[in-house]
């Protein structure tokens, strides 16, 4: 699978993480709920989040960015799931 640098305001660092293939708004459940994904945009730069919830008739997740309660609406097609939480690199204890 391919590897991803990602930004995680969740974890608070800049790390890379595993794809483990796209997220399927038809087989979430909720086991899901809080499941780590990376949002790709067609610019920028990945970020890490956790999902929170998604609606039921539309292709929207809605994806918690950062450590607080809101979670943005986003697009399922720009989601992947993820192995692990982004993994920091490069920094020494």
């Amino acid at each position: 699978m391919r590897h991803h640098n990602v930004i995680s305001r969740i974890t608070d660092y800049i790390g890379q993480c595993e794809d483990a293939g796209p997220v399927i708004k038809s087989t979430l459940s909720p086991e899901d709920v809080m499941r780590d994904v990376i949002y790709i945009p067609a610019a920028g730069h990945a970020e890490h989040g956790r999902i929170s919830s998604w609606g039921v008739n539309n292709e929207t997740v809605f994806v918690r960015y950062h450590k607080g309660d809101t979670a943005a609406a986003t697009h399922v097609g720009d989601l992947r799931f993820v192995k692990a939480p982004p993994a920091p690199y490069g920094i020494e204890d």
